[in-house]
């Protein structure tokens, strides 16, 4: 994968998972649903700030890992199924709340 698509592709990640938490967060304030990851459940449990670190680091650090190995096929492959994933449920979101 080329370094540029690389660059998009990350880019578009970490907007995707910003995304992401602002819809959970909106919409599990609001009590119209919970988070679906029970990891991420148990982490916004225990407060906001705690759910907003653990998922910008995580994200933030698979991206690292996804640029640094980004010759690599298995990170481009993680990389395009991440983003993929992202996607998938951004659009989710998106007509859930429509």
């Amino acid at each position: 994968m080329s370094k540029r698509l690389t660059k998009f592709l990350v880019f578009l990640l970490i907007l995707l998972n910003l995304s992401d938490l602002i819809c959970t967060l909106v919409i599990t304030s609001h009590g119209l649903g919970t988070e679906a990851n029970p990891i991420m459940r148990y982490v916004l449990d225990l407060g906001t700030f705690y759910f907003i670190l653990v998922k910008v680091t995580g994200v933030s650090f698979a991206s690292y890992i996804f640029w640094i190995y980004r010759q690599k096929r298995m990170a481009s492959w993680g990389l395009c199924i991440s983003v993929f994933a992202y996607s998938v449920l951004n659009l989710y979101f998106c007509f859930n709340i429509l």
